[in-house]
Formats: C-alpha cells, sequence, structure tokens
C-alpha cells in the first residue's frame, strides 16, 4: 500500500514523471510470499529507478511520522476496499481458502485481528521483514512488444 497504492504509492508518485505505468502486489500466500512488480509505457528503465530506489529505501525503518502516516492511509484503504458485498466476499473468500477465514479483515471492523495486528506493527519489524523476504535478487522478465510485434510478422 504504502509503496504501489495506484494514485498514493511512493512509487506511484515518483514514478508519474515518467509515464510508465507501475504496478506492485505482495501476495503473502503461505511463507514467503510473491512480490510482483511490473512496469509498462514510458521510461521504464527511469520508473525502475523508482522502484529500486523505495525497496531499498524500505529495508531500513520509517521515520515515526511517515510510519504512521502510512498505517493510517493502509487502514483507510483496507476498509474502503471491504466496504461493499463484493470486496468483503474476496476477502473473506481468500482468506477461507488460506484457511484462516477468523483472520479476514473486515470482521470486527478495526477491532479484528488482522488490524490489531496491524496496528502493533513498528517501523524497525516492518524494515526486519523487508529485509527477510527481498534479501535476494528476484527474477526479471523484459517484453519488448516493438520487438515481437516485428518477430511475429516474420
Amino acid at each position: 500500500d504504502y509503496l504501489f497504492r495506484p494514485d498514493t504509492g511512493v512509487v506511484q508518485r515518483a514514478a508519474a514523471a515518467t509515464k510508465s505505468t507501475v504496478s506492485g502486489k505482495f501476495v503473502t500466500y503461505h511463507d514467503p510470499g510473491v512480490l510482483l512488480v511490473t512496469i509498462s509505457g514510458g521510461d521504464v528503465p527511469a520508473a525502475r529507478t523508482f522502484v529500486d530506489d523505495a525497496l531499498e529505501a524500505v529495508r531500513k525503518p520509517l521515520d515515526k511520522r511517515t510510519f504512521t502516516a502510512a498505517r493510517d492511509a493502509f487502514f483507510y484503504h483496507m476498509l474502503s476496499d471491504i466496504e461493499t458485498p463484493g470486496g468483503m466476499a474476496d476477502t473473506l473468500g481468500w482468506y477461507t481458502v488460506e484457511g484462516n477465514q477468523a483472520y479476514a479483515p473486515g470482521l470486527g471492523g478495526t477491532a479484528s485481528r488482522y488490524f490489531e495486528t496491524a496496528s502493533s506493527l513498528t517501523p524497525a519489524f516492518v524494515a526486519a521483514t523487508v529485509n527477510k523476504y527481498l534479501n535476494r535478487p528476484g527474477a526479471i522478465v523484459a517484453v519488448d512488444a516493438a520487438k515481437k510485434a516485428e518477430n511475429t510478422s516474420k
């Protein structure tokens, strides 16, 4: 949410000047999860620099003010994402399939286990988690649509 939320994420705001479309999503699954970042259009290398710099920056704890603002924005986004029946069904479905329905955001509002756990996060814990899960180079796949179109027309 802090890095890649459309319109408000720090990477999204920084990369806007590159005219690139950047999308980032971390899916927890069980352990360790998957971080998928896609960049398309515009100045991809410049946008990639913003992504790399942001991921490097969150390896260190955010200052308290920035962290608190980011966590409050995350709570707001989570609650707004599940305020519709479809959003709630999606969330309940995901956590049910994961075998942990009682942890689903929205069950009990901000007093739920999910929000209690999120409220207990600290900048140091988040930085340690980033370092734990993003401690090795990821896989990079580059597709050049112009070359692909050229190759398929031969």
